[in-house]
């Protein structure tokens, strides 16, 4: 049994234009269990070898764009209450992190309320500042993510994430 996992989205690979996503559980330990094991094999995967989503990382790793840059793709990791990674290419450590709303960090439900809207969806954003991170405006299907990530909808879908 797991002592409140921290899930993490990793990206494992894309083939002819489709990307696979795996789930990650990182306990408060070092080693990663993938989530589709069972109890039994991922004490076995834990003793025997490295995780398989060991390999994807680091993640967010890219350089860090320049004011008025444009940067396109699918987002494929939710840092935080702000902050995304947009692939780039489908090895994670060439993906950037922008931060595109203005919320708290730690919040959960503000990690959650983007996750329902941006993750696995195809955004253009536009890098405004690189003060302290990368900035940047972005929008998923045409409509900007700092509007959608305060709808009552959004709200409502959030509590579907964990």
């Amino acid at each position: 049994m797991r002592d409140s996992p921290t899930k993490v989205l990793t990206l494992i690979s894309e083939t002819a234009g489709t990307w696979r996503v795996e789930a990650c559980y990182a306990p408060m330990g070092a080693h990663r269990v993938n989530a589709s094991f069972t109890a039994l094999a991922a004490a076995t995967a834990l003793l025997a070898a490295p995780s398989p989503c060991a390999a994807a990382e680091p993640i967010c790793g890219g350089e860090p764009p320049t004011v008025g840059t444009t940067v396109k793709g699918p987002i494929l990791h939710i840092l935080d209450g702000r902050t995304v990674c947009v692939a780039r290419t489908s090895d994670p450590r060439t993906w950037v992190a922008l931060k595109v709303v203005q919320a708290d960090p730690t919040s959960d439900l503000a990690r959650r309320r983007l996750a329902s809207v941006a993750f696995a969806q195809d955004a253009i954003c536009t890098v405004t500042s690189v003060h302290r991170g990368a900035e940047a405006r972005c929008t998923v299907a045409a409509i900007p993510l700092e509007r959608e990530v305060v709808t009552s909808a959004t709200i409502a879908r959030a509590s579907l994430w964990r």
